[in-house]
């Protein structure tokens, strides 16, 4: 009974060890923002890949003219198109896979004046919209 006990607590121990050493191994550097090179259309060296495996576009390196270009040409647009009316929604997509603060901070504005206008009834689905996509 003893060795058995005494067995099973040497084998629970190697087996946390190893467990933890696994785990430390897989928790990364802390880098939130890995760029990736997609090679999938015009704005591929603009798109990377956050921590949990979504997909980002980083606007910091464009010229504030061409930044809402830029957007809309990304795959990331219409991802963020179809959750309308969701603006909460849309308000963490443009918070967590858009980078470029003044880019960013735009485009969280314009959710929230289209939101307060929809709501109010200031406007129509269509109207709110053709707003959003018009940044």
């Amino acid at each position: 009974m003893k060795n058995e006990l005494l067995l099973f607590i040497v084998v629970g121990v190697f087996f946390g060890y190893f467990m933890l050493g696994f785990v430390k191994n897989t928790e990364g550097t802390g880098n939130d923002t890995v760029t990736i090179n997609l090679n999938s259309g015009g704005d591929s060296s603009l798109l990377g890949e956050n921590s949990i495996g979504q997909t980002t576009i980083d606007l910091s390196t464009v010229p504030e003219s061409g930044q809402s270009i830029a957007w809309k040409e990304s795959s990331l647009h219409s991802d963020f198109m179809d959750l309308f009316p969701d603006f909460s929604a849309m308000k963490d997509f443009a918070n967590d896979r858009v980078l470029g603060d003044p880019f960013q901070q735009k485009l969280i504005s314009k959710i929230t004046t289209v939101e307060d206008d929809f709501f109010s009834g200031k406007i129509e689905r269509e109207a709110a919209i053709k707003a959003l996509d018009d940044l």
